[in-house]
This record gives structure tokens, sequence and C-alpha cells, in this order.
């Protein structure tokens, strides 16, 4: 009965072999490479690789064996303004986002993560900061109204309303939150407020009268 060897664990036909045979005059000895013939291409069996557990593993890839791609970073992130948070995400946080994501090796789906989840945030922070403002005694409550007249006069004062000083300004407050912090808007406030009851130009007393001509130029503390 013909013995079948095994080579990388597979049974090659080139293997079997006829137990106690005499090899006849020529013919090689059992073990001996058969001479492949001229021009004639000898078949290889490439060894499947070892895994660590000394089995044949697959190429890299998912448990199942078969290869998983590599998460692809895009020469261009294609990044959209989350919607309803135009007042905190413009064209420069969208270049910004993209900088970043390169740098990260970032998927266009994970910059776009991020860039929702810093939308987010500062959407969280400014009704955080407005609700303190909110329920402040002093500014808040029936006091808002005025507190938010006198902030627009205070900023108005710094740069006129067109200038682009304004525009940048404003906007500033508006896409980091911060505009309706409490010591943002009450500082504005109380600066809004002086230069109401402190115009050099104004003839009107606090109490309604007029202000006399000294106290007009020079102070109400005049002699």
């Amino acid at each position: 009965m013909a013995n079948n060897a095994a080579v990388d664990g597979k049974v090659t036909p080139d293997a079997v072999t006829p137990a106690a045979t005499v090899p006849a005059a020529g013919t090689p000895a059992a073990g001996t490479p058969a001479p492949v013939a001229e021009g004639t291409a000898a078949a290889v069996v490439p060894a499947p690789a070892a895994g660590a557990d000394g089995t044949a593993a697959a190429a890299a890839g998912g448990k199942d064996g078969t290869a998983q791609p590599e998460p692809k970073v895009p020469d261009t992130y294609e990044l959209k303004v989350p919607e309803g948070a135009e007042r905190y995400i413009e064209g420069d946080d969208i270049e910004r986002f993209s900088t970043i994501a390169k740098a990260k090796g970032w998927t266009n789906e994970e910059a776009q993560a991020a860039l929702d989840e810093h939308a987010d945030a500062v959407a969280d922070q400014s009704a955080t900061f407005r609700a303190e403002v909110d329920a402040d005694p002093i500014y808040g409550g029936k006091n808002l109204e005025q507190t938010q007249q006198q902030a627009t006069r205070a900023l108005d004062r710094m740069w006129p309303k067109d200038s682009p000083e304004h525009a940048a300004l404003g906007k500033l407050l508006t896409k980091t939150g911060w505009g309706n912090h409490r010591l943002i808007v009450g500082g504005l406030a109380n600066l809004g407020k002086l230069m109401q009851e402190d115009s050099p130009g104004s003839t009107r007393a606090p109490g309604g009268g007029r202000r006399a001509p000294e106290a007009v130029l020079y102070g109400d503390q005049a002699k």
C-alpha cells in the first residue's frame, strides 16, 4: 500500500512511492528529486504564512480573514456648517478644521464630527452665559432691556456702526459665545451708562433740568 508524504501539510502526488521497491538501473533512488525536463517549469507551492497560533494566517485584516481597507484621508475635505450653527461657524473655521484634520490623519467623517462637536459646545456655552445674565439681579430680569441698550451704546462709541472694526468685534463676541457672558455684558452696560451720564455735550441735569454752563464745560464738581 502506498505511503503519502506531506509537504507543508499537503499531500503531493510526487511524494507517493511504492513500499520496498528496488529502483531499476538508471532510476533515481527514492527520495531523490526527479529531474525536470528541459523547458519545463517546476511547480512551486508556497508555504502559507504562519500565524501567532502556528496556523496559516490570511492577509492582515479582520477576524474573518478578509483584508480591511485603511481609513482614507481625503486630499480635500468637504465640511459643512452644522444646521443652526451659522452664527458660530464661518468659512475660516472650515479651513482651520481642514488643516487640523489633515495633520491628524482624520477622514472626512471624523473631521465633520469634530466640527459638529465644536459648534454644539459653543452653543451650549453661549446659552449658559445668557442664562446667568438673565438671572442676574443687576443686569437681568426687568433690567435686561436697559442693559442691552447701554451695552450697545458702548459698542457704538468704540467704532462707528459701519466700520469693519465694529462688525468684527460683534462677530467675535457672537461666534465665541462670550458676548453673553455677564462680565462682558455688564462691563459694556456700565460703560454705556457712564457715557450717557457724563456726555460733555449734554446740558440736561440728571433730574431733567438744565445744567449750568460751567458744569457742562468742567463737570458737575466745578465751583
